[in-house]
C-alpha cells in the first residue's frame, strides 16, 4: 500500500482479504469502507448489514463480526 502525506494527493488501493466465514475483529478506529466488487455481510452486536458492490459502510469503532 502506498501512503502519501500531501493534501492534494489521493490514493485508492485494492485490498483482498481471505478469511474464514466468520472472523471477529477488534476495530478501534473509525472508517469508511467502499466495497468495489462482490458482497459482504457486516455484523455488530445489534445489526446485520448486507453490503453489495459500490456501497459504502461507515464504522465508528467496535468489535465487529463479518
Amino acid at each position: 500500500m502506498k501512503r502519501t502525506t500531501g493534501l492534494n494527493q489521493k490514493n485508492i488501493c485494492t485490498i483482498q482479504l481471505t478469511m474464514p466465514d466468520f472472523n471477529i475483529l477488534e476495530h478501534k478506529q473509525r472508517g469508511l469502507y467502499i466495497l468495489l466488487d462482490g458482497e459482504m455481510v457486516w455484523k455488530d452486536c445489534i445489526n446485520t448489514y448486507h453490503i453489495k458492490s459500490n456501497e459504502i459502510l461507515f464504522t465508528q469503532g467496535a468489535s465487529t463480526l463479518f
